[in-house]
């Protein structure tokens, strides 16, 4: 991991941001979305977005809402911050965190949304007046880029790092940290006052890394990829939360290119299950969104048998059902950044 060390560092910038859901402040990395968040005002009244069961993605009615916020989006002369901040709920779903936070950003005309998504990046949950029960399961994302991701070298890591205060859980107001360090994500937990807390909450994934191990308040757990326990009590040290990176094998290209592939120009874009059949529905969904879309991709499902001669065009290898919802995330975080080029 001593290479990771030599990659980005910066501070933590305070925005200053009153947050809707608990009087508190947000400091998020200077950058757009620090700006964005500015103008969320103490008497803002967050906007209504849509929840989303955890597994929606596996629905076909997502694939099928995400090509018609495209489309709608995609010839727009300016954002519509309400179908933005949807985009971002739906990225934040798959875990695509630069590009939930572009569509905050893209949220700036509207502080309504604004508020609406922000509590949602965090603590990681959705904004509401009262507080958060005891037991209740945040989500946290990662914290935004200080630069552009597509400036950062594959491998290096940009350390930085968010922080709310003034969260209420059950009878206690926690502080809450989210950092990316060199070797991993840290999750810092304060009790800020009031009384006793438990909640649960899930270590952001990295889309470039797999985490090796998780642990709470350095005690390593049996599960990864769950949300964890803790229990705060008045006059705690902080609790921490951290995963620990461990270097994945590149699965996707870093970049999208400028144009779409000229296999495309003539061909297909041919999703490979390979011999597994059960996300039969789901991968036709995924086609008909990529064909139905404003890129108007098409698309179709490989059969097992089909002859090469048959395969003008680009493949995709899903054959890897663990590294699955991985790809169709990549493949839908390539479509939307090439959909809304022209729309910012």
């Amino acid at each position: 991991m001593d290479a990771l060390r030599s990659g980005f560092s910066i501070g933590l910038v305070c925005a200053g941001l009153a947050l809707a859901t608990s009087g508190g402040k947000v400091e998020l990395p200077k950058g757009r979305a620090a700006d964005a968040a500015e103008k969320i005002g103490p008497d803002v009244r967050p906007a209504s977005l849509p929840a989303l069961a955890a597994d929606a993605w596996k629905a076909p009615e997502t694939w099928a809402r995400f090509a018609a916020l495209l489309s709608a989006e995609a010839p727009a002369t300016a954002p519509d911050p309400q179908k933005r901040a949807e985009l971002a709920v739906l990225a934040m779903a798959q875990s695509r965190w630069d590009d939930a936070w572009a569509r905050f950003a893209e949220c700036a005309s509207s502080p309504p949304a604004l508020a609406a998504l922000l509590p949602r990046f965090l603590p990681g949950a959705p904004a509401s007046d009262a507080a958060l029960p005891d037991g209740v399961v945040l989500r946290p994302a990662l914290p935004p880029h200080a630069t552009s991701p597509e400036s950062i070298p594959r491998g290096a890591i940009e350390r930085r790092a968010m922080r709310v205060e003034g969260v209420r859980v059950g009878a206690a107001t926690l502080a809450l940290r989210v950092s990316v360090e060199g070797e991993g994500v840290e999750i810092d937990v304060e009790h800020q006052g009031g009384g006793d807390a438990k909640l649960q909450i899930a270590i952001p994934p990295d889309p470039q890394y797999a985490f090796a191990d998780e642990y709470v308040d350095w005690f390593r757990q049996e599960q990864r990829g769950v949300p964890h326990e803790v229990v705060v009590h008045a006059g705690d040290e902080p609790h921490t939360l951290y995963a620990r990176f461990e270097p994945r094998r590149p699965e996707w290209p870093s970049l999208v290119p400028e144009k779409l592939p000229a296999q495309l120009d003539r061909g297909t874009l041919w999703l490979d299950p390979g011999a597994d059949t059960s996300d039969r529905l789901l991968l036709e969904a995924v086609a008909q969104a990529l064909a139905n879309g404003p890129l108007k991709i098409p698309t179709r499902i490989r059969g097992p048998r089909a002859p090469r001669d048959e395969e003008l065009g680009v493949r995709i290898d899903l054959s890897d059902a663990a590294a699955r919802s991985r790809k169709l995330a990549w493949i839908a975080g390539a479509v939307e950044e090439r959909a809304l080029a022209r729309a910012r």
